[in-house]
């Protein structure tokens, strides 16, 4: 049990930091926890509504077909 109440007032504390930076304004870590929470993409990635745009983009006529056919489905 002592390692456990270890980590237990362990996380407390990284909470508790995180929570008092985010309060300060710390632009980095408001920044590390929407990254780490992916509530942002980074303008390097495409979303992936964006991957699938582009897949269908790239697909002929027939295959386009193909694909809406599975959505409707027997």
């Amino acid at each position: 049990m002592p390692e456990r109440d270890r980590m237990e007032d362990l996380r407390r504390a990284v909470h508790e930091a995180i929570e008092a930076e985010v309060r300060n304004g710390n632009v980095r870590v408001l920044l590390w926890l929407a990254d780490r929470l992916k509530l942002i993409t980074p303008p390097s990635e495409r979303t992936p509504e964006q991957e699938l745009r582009a897949i269908l983009g790239g697909l002929s006529q027939d295959e386009l077909k193909e694909f809406e056919g599975l959505c409707e489905g027997p």
